[in-house]
């Protein structure tokens, strides 16, 4: 997405932030080990920088996103989460969301601005 143009670099800097709050937050939850373990790398407890991009970004973020949904919008924050954390294809999120094709690409996109923005990386201007 990022060479077709439909990404920024501040969009990429969200998805990596994104997935690695994600996967720190959601670390001790699993009873299997996760890839990192079974590759010969160990969890790791959350880190301080991704504590304050938990508190400073992320969770203001997911909690914008998921009052959006319960209102009646999309469900944008668990189809980012389906492609930048569980890495699901576009194809397969529209696909088991019944949605046809490109639905899901447009949400992506929508909520890695959205946490750009929020971030201050990027302005409304640079949205346009």
């Amino acid at each position: 997405m990022h060479e077709a143009g439909s990404l920024a670099l501040e969009h990429l800097s969200a998805a990596a932030e994104i997935e690695r709050v994600f996967v720190a937050l959601t670390a001790g939850l699993f009873a299997r080990p996760r890839q990192e373990a079974i590759r010969g790398g160990r969890p790791r407890d959350m880190t301080e920088a991704a504590a304050i991009a938990y508190g400073d970004r992320f969770r203001p973020w997911a909690a914008t996103l998921s009052e959006r949904h319960k209102a009646g919008g999309p469900p944008i924050l668990e189809v980012v989460i389906d492609c930048v954390v569980d890495g699901l294809s576009l194809r397969e999120i529209d696909s088991a969301r019944r949605w046809r094709h490109g639905r899901a690409a447009a949400y992506v996109v929508e909520g890695l601005e959205l946490y750009a923005t929020m971030a201050g990386w990027r302005t409304l201007a640079q949205a346009a």
